[in-house]
């Protein structure tokens, strides 16, 4: 579509875009704009489906076709747009994990949709899907729940949402989100999993297979209802920033759905319940969906029977079978929905219906045979019937019309067993069950309260969770004999350790929550007395009473932190398979999260008691805090932009000053001060002048820390550091994705920055500064200012999200931490959070790159990177090793260009180099560092060019020297590690470690996929990748 076609479109006709609109459901929404006279514009995937699509839509009238790549150029040359329908449903429904490219382009489509939105004051739909809605929902409120994948259509769906809403809040865009329920219709593909295989089974099979109850709830709606409902809602006035389920008014359980498709296709006669193969929790998901589309104007014209009765038809095409006992017909030879309507006796099955448990057909029970449900019984089921039986109505029918003496006698004997049962078995493996479920249930809400920083409650719920524990502990120990009389001692042993291990847990909570109650009142009550603009003092209130209360309650926390270590070494000691089979999965998981919860656990406790020292109790400490851009990458990360000095006291900010790094080189120049750099940095940069702007040359971050350190002390900006701390932009991105954005000044208005965005405004930043002025440092001053405040005002439930980002940016360098008091140096060290090269020491290839091309290339680039690893014994080691580097840059425009990179390679220092190939000219350097020997040279990509790096070496096992493989025991152990440089993004590895099938066996792995006489690893390299992992010999 030319931009002269643009004007000449009439004023009269409206403009729709069909964002997504390559689907069938775009297809049928664009044939219905065509026919409402509008001007269609679809933006999809160009594939054969959708180019018989759009030829067909041709046929009937305006409409074009426009690929993703061409969106914001069609966005920013439209003149005018009326509608805008935003299809998520087949796009989330269809791929449940993204890459994190694919994430960011999708988003990003998004956020320019909802501008031109704006922009126009055009109306906005977003059509995403209850189902997904449902499952974040149901996660969230799982007590197993842990952060999906970020990348998952979950998190895009819930992103997506949130980046609408927040478009309506902040500008009053004309937008509503409608969730769409499951579509069910001929010629539509059912993401439904569940329904898809009951129909299935009800076209291929004589019956209907349901796992479970049955009692899973379904929302489902018509194709044509929801294309006409689509419409409707995004043209009607009184949906503006409402969130709608677009479905039918009733919910569905499983159970309702299998009878009616028995219902409408005698050809399946049975319903066979199969018991689940996990466990699933006892409470039912009790989702509430969001206010129904009939709430504004919506009619549902299509019920269950018409919906089952066309799905049923297309699952029949699809088999190519007769559908025999067809519903009545229409003259054209298809259902004839309307009239099948109408012979049916009740209308839809609510869910209502189905918790009341009445399984029996509710409808044609008079018109054919009535199914023959099948039900599969459980052990507990067997169990229950079995000792009950005696009691129930049908057992003393039957004694009365036996009545004897003997009778008498059998029932005196029955009642007795059964008491005695009852006290000595039953009732003590009641109340274990009870008092378990209890124990559970305080501590969720003791762990919740915590969160919320209410103590007080929490501690009472802790106190009812050890009571509980207590009873279960004790119960159990009366339970003993009965375990040994069915010869299960090891399966007590385990449920005895797994229940004392709760009851120091418990014990361990209360204790910790009472120690932590002071830093719990100073995370609450904090007020900055500072911010980043220099504006003047707002508080005078100091902290310190509450970091001496804990210091005062290191004791008590060293008590929680050993009661949890016991605990969790009880817990790792269970065998998850003397279990029944339905446990073992959730006892499993236990045992190996005991081991990951006591390393925490001491990472707390190490870091509650060097926070006082920290904030300053005794005294102000200050801290240097380097902003870095991995947009334009550097050893640790990116090129430092700017810096911040901190000074606390009394848990205060008394200090705070944001400002460019170049005026700390321009102080030192301006006193005649000059440092030569690092002789490896001077010869492969050619330059003669060093300062604060290139400290971070060493890919040691504490030599780089000493360094700024240096620098800064040199220029008289700070004469004192207690610490130096690195922030990656990625950083604050990731922050901003949580927050969804932050208002920040910027000149003489505010802007909303975003994680979407935060790169464009820093580059604006960068084009438009001009030496000596302060509108960069301006910028990020408020930049960090708004970031601060809105951390210090993080409402309590978001404590959690927020505290794993920064948990997860510690973990992929996009936080670096040299602090100088002993403890935390200790903790950080031991963390690797300090991004120390003797801690990064490794056989596997670390590159190190260093972009001095004066651009922000980095952004533009995509990495592959292959490791081939071939053990050939104990004391001998091949890698091969190939890393490719594409440059998506179009132009040599800032921030695009050549990725001018000098890389270094660092090995072990007797490594053997058998080949080795990529760098300009040929040309390397080979020193040693440390105990590494390092590789280095130019490795070049120009713009819309590829580049491959190839290099082959051998690691042999020498006396006093580190070597990956030792004996352990039986076997031997691996410890594989590849390491990050922290700022790298959109690095794809490959990794296969090939080991001597002849000799080892393989033992375990996490985090390898086992393939033969290889170990497979594919992903993206957000963090090290490491594992040890064991072979046991033949």
């Amino acid at each position: 579509m030319s931009k002269e076609s643009f004007s000449k479109i009439k004023l009269q006709t409206p403009l729709s875009v069909i964002v997504h609109g390559e689907s069938k459901l775009g297809y049928d929404l664009a044939k219905i704009l065509i026919k409402q006279g509008s001007r269609v514009v679809i933006i999809g995937e160009y594939t054969a489906e959708s180019k018989e699509y759009i030829s067909e839509l041709k046929k009937n009238g305006e409409v074009d076709f426009i690929e993703f790549h061409g969106l914001e150029e069609f966005y920013r040359a439209i003149k005018r747009v009326d509608y805008i329908y935003y299809l998520h449903y087949d796009f989330l429904r269809e791929t449940n994990e993204f890459n994190s490219r694919d994430f960011l382009h999708e988003s990003n489509n998004l956020n320019l949709s909802l501008k031109s939105a704006v922009k126009h004051g055009a109306k906005f739909s977003l059509v995403s899907t209850i189902a997904l809605n449902k499952r974040l929902a149901e996660e969230l409120s799982s007590p197993n729940y842990s952060s999906p994948s970020p990348y998952s259509s979950v998190e895009l769906q819930k992103y997506s949402e949130t980046l609408t809403a927040e478009f309506y809040d902040k500008s009053k865009a004309n937008v509503r989100i409608l969730r769409l329920g499951e579509l069910i219709g001929e010629d539509y593909e059912i993401h439904d999993e569940t329904i898809q295989k009951m129909l299935e089974d009800a076209v291929k099979k004589d019956n209907v297979s349901i796992i479970g109850e049955g009692l899973d709830t379904h929302y489902i709606i018509h194709p044509e209802d929801a294309k006409y409902g689509i419409i409707k809602l995004t043209l009607a006035n009184n949906t503006k920033g409402e969130v709608i389920s677009l479905c039918n008014k009733n919910e569905y359980t499983t159970l309702s759905i299998a009878y009616k498709i028995l219902e409408l296709n005698p050809n399946a006669s049975n319903i066979h319940f199969e018991q689940e193969d996990k466990r699933k929790p006892i409470i039912r998901s009790l989702y509430i969906p969001a206010a129904l589309a009939e709430n504004f104007g919506w009619t549902q014209k299509h019920n269950i029977e018409i919906i089952i009765a066309s799905a049923l038809e297309s699952e029949y095409k699809k088999s190519s079978k007769k559908w025999s006992k067809k519903p009545s017909l229409s003259k054209k030879g298809k259902i004839d929905y309307e009239s099948l309507a109408d012979k049916l006796e009740k209308p839809d099955q609510s869910t209502e219906e189905d918790r009341n448990a009445q399984p029996e057909r509710e409808t044609h029970t008079n018109q054919r045979k009535k199914s023959n449900v099948r039900y599969k019984s459980t052990p507990l089921g067997n169990f229950i019937k079995k000792n009950t039986y005696p009691f129930s109505k049908e057992s003393i029918k039957k004694q009365l019309q036996r009545f004897s003496v003997e009778g008498v006698l059998k029932f005196v004997i029955t009642t007795a067993v059964l008491v005695t049962l009852y006290y000595f078995i039953v009732g003590p493996l009641v109340t274990l069950g009870v008092s378990g479920a209890l124990t559970y249930n305080y501590s969720k809400k003791a762990y919740k309260s915590a969160v919320e920083l209410d103590f007080d409650t929490a501690s009472k719920e802790a106190e009812k969770s050890i009571k509980h524990t207590n009873a279960a502990y004790n119960n159990l120990q009366k339970l003993e004999w009965f375990f040994k009389i069915i010869k299960q001692d090891e399966l007590f042993n385990d449920t005895d350790n797994l229940v004392y291990a709760s009851t120091l847990a418990s014990e361990g909570l209360t204790d910790y929550l009472e120690a932590l109650s002071p830093l719990a009142r100073y995370i609450d009550e904090f007020e900055p007395a500072l911010d980043m603009q220099r504006s003047p003092v707002s508080t005078t209130r100091e902290y310190r009473e509450y970091l001496r209360e804990i210091e005062q309650n290191r004791i008590l926390l060293n008590k929680a932190s050993y009661n949890f270590s016991i605990a969790t070494q009880y817990a790792s000691s269970i065998d998850p398979e003397n279990f029944p089979k339905f446990l073992r999965e959730d006892v499993e998981m236990i045992s190996k999260n005991a081991e990951i919860l006591s390393t925490e656990i001491l990472t707390i406790q190490k870091s509650v008691n060097m926070l006082p020292e920290l904030l300053g109790v005794s005294g102000r400490k200050r801290y240097l805090v380097l902003l870095q851009n991995p947009g334009e990458i550097r050893s640790t990360g990116g090129w430092i932009s700017s810096y911040a000095l901190v000074g606390i006291e009394g848990g205060q900010i008394r200090e705070l000053v944001v400002d460019d790094v170049y005026n700390v080189d321009g102080i030192l120049r301006t006193n005649g001060k000059s440092y030569a750099p690092p002789i490896e940095m001077r010869e492969a940069l050619g330059i003669n002048q060093w300062g604060l702007s290139l400290s971070n040359w060493s890919t040691d971050f504490p030599t780089t820390a000493s360094n700024a350190e240096y620098f800064v002390k040199e220029a008289g900006v700070a004469y004192s550091l207690d610490g130096v701390i690195t922030i990656n932009i990625s950083f604050i991105q990731d922050l901003l994705e949580v927050w969804g954005g932050l208002d920040v000044n910027s000149g003489s208005e505010r802007t909303l920055v975003t994680s979407e965005n935060i790169y464009d405004k820093i580059l604006e930043m960068h084009v438009e500064y001009v030496p000596g002025s302060e509108i960069k440092s301006e910028f990020l001053a408020n930049l960090a200012d708004a970031t601060i405040k809105k951390l210090l005002v993080t409402e309590p439930e978001d404590y959690l999200e927020t505290g794993s980002k920064i948990f997860e940016s510690l973990n992929k360098k996009d936080i670096i931490l040299h602090i100088k008091q002993s403890d935390a140096s200790s903790l950080i060290s031991g963390r690797k959070w300090n991004s120390a090269l003797i801690n990064e020491y490794s056989s596997s290839p670390f590159l190190i790159e260093w972009n001095w091309g004066g651009n922000k290339a980095n952004l533009f680039l995509e990495k592959t990177s292959n490791l081939e690893v071939n053990i050939i014994d104990e004391s001998e080691i091949n890698y091969d090793y190939t890393y490719s580097i594409t440059n998506t840059s179009t132009s040599s425009t800032y921030p695009e260009g050549d990725y001018q990179n000098y890389i270094r390679i660092y090995l072990p220092n007797n490594a053997v180099i058998r080949s080795l190939d990529g760098f300009e000219l040929n040309r390397y350097e080979t020193y040693n560092e440390g105990d590494y020997k390092v590789i280095a040279g130019w490795f070049n990509v120009p713009i819309r060019k590829s580049r491959t790096l190839k290099l082959s070496y051998t690691y042999r096992k020498t006396p006093l020297r580190y070597f990956p493989i030792e004996a352990v025991d039986e076997g031997v152990e691996y410890h594989f590690l590849m390491n990050k440089q922290p700022g790298d993004r959109n690095h794809n590895v490959s990794i296969n470690i090939n080991y001597p099938t002849n000799k080892w066996i393989m033992s375990e792995t996490e985090i390898f996929r086992s393939s033969g006489s290889s170990l497979i690893y594919q992903g993206e390299i957000e963090k090290n990748i490491e594992e040890r992992i064991y072979w046991d010999y033949r």
